[in-house]
């Protein structure tokens, strides 16, 4: 008994993921053909419902593409149109894998015997000991030989990433921030006008701390069948986030004098990314015994509130955005309040641009106004 084996076909391993976290995609509609010949000699259109399918094609050098996605969490397995037309078919023409169904396959005597040539046991056909005597071109050969076989793998990948989004936290102790005087405020074009996108009332010396995270939105929601969206908390490594503070820092007379006074790990916060910026790299929780990624992708850092603001209107900042990615950033607007002694640079005068009196001189030329011993008590908020 013998057993055959087909050389002109072998097995092509197909992997359509959404992210990192490997999201499976639905139904694919899986087109392949050999590369440079007429598509009536062979072409396969062949749908695709698990993440990872393997299929038989011949020993040639092949393209595929994927033609048609569709989402089966949706009980009419709903066309996924804007992953097609900005992945998988952007422009006029479908993203396209090759695969070079022709790589040699090793066969496992050829493996068995370089396995004995680097231990030293290889024989010839008369049965004499070659491993020891082998030449040094003979080792080489096998030894790549071996790795050709462990790296040849006839799969393609497509990974469709998604769109990145990223969301900003501020993690606040308790004596830092009342809710009833934190952000977002309830008229958008108070903060519109101001390109801020939060405002927050904070005591100067506060703590603030900020969570951000980054994931990638995969699969759509459907609100009108209540299925949220998919998506994917693994993000590329190389991903950074540019941090821009002013809260710590002020132009105001006596700045450089009043942050020598303070302790030095609160002078390290309050000048903390302020010039220059800082760019901080995006963390992941892994995986203790083989540091593979698990998600929960995110930055955090910590910033300190120095001086209040005394011109303008009275509000600092902080940047927060995706390196490169205009469609990735959060301004937190920060009103920062406090008293100080008297002296240079620790307090300032009240009301700032409007009087809280006007004396007018009253008609006739004998006539005059004056005020003495008056006192103003007020309260702002």
């Amino acid at each position: 008994r013998m057993n055959f084996e087909d050389t002109t076909t072998g097995e092509l391993i197909v992997d359509i993921f959404g992210g990192g976290c490997k999201i499976p995609m639905g139904k694919a509609e899986v087109v392949m053909s050999i590369k440079g010949c007429d598509n009536s000699l062979w072409e396969r259109r062949l749908f695709q419902y698990a993440p990872r399918q393997a299929y038989s094609v011949p020993a040639q050098e092949i393209e595929l593409y994927v033609n048609n996605l569709f989402d089966t969490r949706t009980p009419d397995e709903r066309p996924l149109e804007f992953i097609m037309d900005n992945f998988f078919y952007p422009g006029d023409t479908p993203l396209i894998l090759t695969k070079d169904m022709r790589e040699v396959i090793v066969e496992d005597s050829q493996l068995e015997a370089a396995e004995e040539v680097e231990q030293g046991t290889l024989t010839d056909l008369e049965g004499e000991g070659k491993g020891a005597e082998a030449s040094e071109e003979e080792q080489k050969e096998t030894i790549a030989l071996t790795n050709k076989a462990a790296s040849t793998t006839h799969n393609v990948l497509f990974q469709y990433n998604g769109i990145l989004k990223m969301s900003t936290t501020i993690l606040a102790p308790e004596t830092s921030m009342d809710v009833g005087k934190c952000g977002p405020i309830i008229d958008e074009s108070w903060l519109d006008a101001r390109k801020i996108n939060s405002f927050h009332v904070m005591n100067s010396g506060d703590l603030l701390s900020y969570m951000v995270r980054l994931d990638y939105d995969i699969l759509p929601a459907y609100d009108d069948l209540g299925i949220g969206a998919r998506t994917c908390d693994i993000v590329d490594e190389s991903t950074k986030v540019v941090v821009l503070s002013q809260i710590g820092v002020d132009d105001n007379e006596g700045f450089d004098a009043w942050l020598e006074k303070q302790p030095q790990p609160i002078k390290t916060l309050l000048e903390l990314c302020s010039s220059p910026p800082c760019l901080f790299p995006v963390q992941h929780d892994t995986a203790s015994d083989t540091g593979a990624l698990l998600g929960n992708a995110h930055v955090k850092f910590t910033l300190v509130t120095g001086r209040p603001k005394i011109a303008g209107d009275h509000i600092k900042t902080v940047l927060i955005q995706v390196l490169g990615d205009d469609n990735n950033k959060h301004t937190s607007g920060i009103f920062v309040e406090g008293l100080y002694d008297k002296g240079p640079g620790d307090s300032f005068a009240v009301p700032t641009h409007e009087p809280l009196l006007i004396l007018r001189d009253p008609p006739g030329g004998l006539s005059y106004a004056s005020y003495n011993n008056m006192k103003t008590t007020f309260r702002a908020k």
